[in-house]
């Protein structure tokens, strides 16, 4: 008997989770990049994969690039989960020493499978400048 509850117990920590179960956490295919151009300025950010998303318990990171220096403008990031309503934890925001257009984004955090929206905002104090949305697929 105790043999059987502690084989029910594993089985219910390997297959429950708010997304996809513990055990079966590698993801089936890599979340694609797109190249979005501004609305409000002639700015134009790609992005790549640099640590991508390959399982849920790690940690990710991505390169955005600017056609153009952002000058005084500062750079906001934020994950998000529509489907979910909740975002994910801060994301660190660093600029390349040698290259005055390139982001480091790390630390993204996709702990859960599905849909993720990853926004990117150009900001002039506390009014935004431009916005670029990056939809990320995890299954």
């Amino acid at each position: 008997m105790f043999v059987k509850k502690v084989l029910l117990f594993i089985s219910f920590l390997a297959f429950s989770s708010c997304g996809k179960p513990p055990i079966l956490n590698k993801l089936n295919i890599l979340p694609e990049i797109k190249i979005f151009s501004a609305q409000k300025t002639d700015i134009k950010m790609t992005s790549q994969w640099i640590i991508p998303p390959t399982s849920i318990d790690d940690l990710s990171a991505i390169d955005i690039s600017f056609s153009k220096e952002i000058g005084e403008y500062t750079l906001e990031a934020e994950l998000y989960m529509p489907e979910h309503h909740h975002g994910s934890s801060p994301i660190v925001i660093e600029k390349d020493r040698l290259d005055s257009k390139l982001y480091h984004l790390t630390e993204l955090s996709l702990f859960m499978t599905g849909h993720w929206t990853l926004t990117i905002r150009l900001m002039d104090d506390k009014q935004e400048i431009e916005t670029w949305i990056i939809d990320i697929h995890l299954n």
